[in-house]
């Protein structure tokens, strides 16, 4: 925390406002000679006037009404505003005004005071949200026109402490007359000089308060604490035994397995540079060595006579019986004509198995396979 000095431009706007400027920090302003000033002449003792920003502020501005009023003016600007709006915390500590004014005139008799009232508001031009800081008007000791050019003008005071959410610091400032002049020209100007400033109490700002918390320790963080349960009878239980279990062990990523280049061009033998004779015969490219040729699976003999055993023959037996002679016939003349097609569908899938021949038939052959069961059950009756 520290404090902040708020050096004074009198003539200078601070940003679109019509107010005077403070400046926060930085290099010290130079010497200058302001146009703001106050030419009081032989304004009677007790008569008050404010400041206005860049202008001369003449003997008929001059009233018994005490000022400053409360009431900031943007048309003249009869404030000392900060240039930037802030956020953060003053504390309570004592606030030092040091005003530097310059009469014209050196007479013997003539002084006068400076009076400020301090406020804060969010808008720029002090006219909505305006809340005052100060108790009451805070006036400086007496200066005396005779005491030189340069005269200094201190107020010192406790605001107390007081945040600001991005709020300006406004300074309302007047003149009063304590001894009037009997010279008509008598003129106080408000000189911008290094010294003219204000010096505030400690602040705080949020954000560098922030920066400064040091890192928390993260052994600290992950540190176990120890329980705050207490039995509810006084008498802590009896101690259990541990199980110790295994850790568990995660499986590791497998690894990534590199395919492996064909190096193609790769020269077996010397360079081509080499002679070509024993034991330097010309270069030759390697040669991938090809795979073993597939081992055939076992395939039966493609031949009728092989195919033979598979013919229909019914259930097998010689003998018929008489009163199914008609349809035994029938199945021979059937057999018959089967067999040439069960020979053509043989010669049509050479590929197939023998035993799925008769799954890939037409309809006739599968006629065939129905009334050679039947066949068969009537035989065997």
């Amino acid at each position: 925390m520290a404090s902040k000095t708020l050096y004074m431009l009198p003539d200078q706007s601070a940003g679109t406002s019509a107010h005077g400027s403070l400046q926060d920090g930085g290099s010290a302003p130079g010497t200058q000679e302001d146009n703001s000033a106050w030419t009081c002449g032989t304004a009677a003792a007790g008569t008050y006037a404010k400041y206005n920003r860049n202008a001369n502020v003449p003997q008929s501005s001059f009233s018994s009404t005490a000022q400053p009023d409360g009431v900031i003016d943007n048309v003249h600007g009869d404030c000392l505003r900060t240039q930037n709006a802030y956020t953060g915390n003053f504390a309570s500590g004592t606030w030092t005004f040091t005003f530097v004014v310059s009469p014209n005139l050196q007479p013997v008799g003539p002084a006068i005071a400076l009076r400020v009232r301090l406020f804060r508001s969010t808008d720029p031009a002090g006219q909505t949200n305006v809340v005052e800081i100060t108790a009451a008007t805070q006036q400086s000791g007496n200066i005396a026109a005779n005491n030189g050019t340069d005269q200094s003008a201190t107020i010192s005071f406790n605001p107390g402490a007081f945040a600001l959410a991005n709020e300006y610091l406004f300074v309302e400032l007047a003149l009063t007359v304590i001894t009037a002049s009997t010279s008509p020209g008598m003129k106080w100007n408000l000189a911008q000089r290094s010294t003219a400033n204000i010096v505030t109490a400690d602040w705080a700002d949020p954000i560098v308060v922030f920066r400064r918390k040091r890192k928390p320790n993260k052994r600290k963080l992950w540190k176990k604490k120890r329980s705050s349960w207490q039995p509810p009878n006084g008498a802590a239980p009896a101690p259990q035994p541990y199980v110790f279990m295994r850790k568990k062990k995660w499986l590791g990523k497998p690894k990534r397995r590199k395919k492996r280049r064909i190096n193609a061009d790769w020269i077996a033998y010397a360079p081509a540079t080499s002679p070509p004779v024993f034991p330097f015969p010309w270069p030759r490219r390697k040669k991938r060595r090809k795979p073993p040729p597939r081992i055939k699976k076992h395939r039966p003999p493609q031949i009728i006579s092989f195919y033979r055993e598979f013919t229909p023959a019914l259930c097998g037996h010689t003998v018929v019986l008489p009163s199914l002679a008609a349809s035994a016939k029938a199945l021979e003349r059937m057999t018959a004509t089967t067999d040439t097609r069960v020979m053509e569908a043989i010669a049509n899938f050479k590929k197939a198995s023998p035993n799925r021949i008769f799954e890939t038939l037409s309809a006739t052959a599968k006629e065939f396979e129905a009334l050679t069961a039947k066949a068969t059950t009537t035989c065997c009756q």
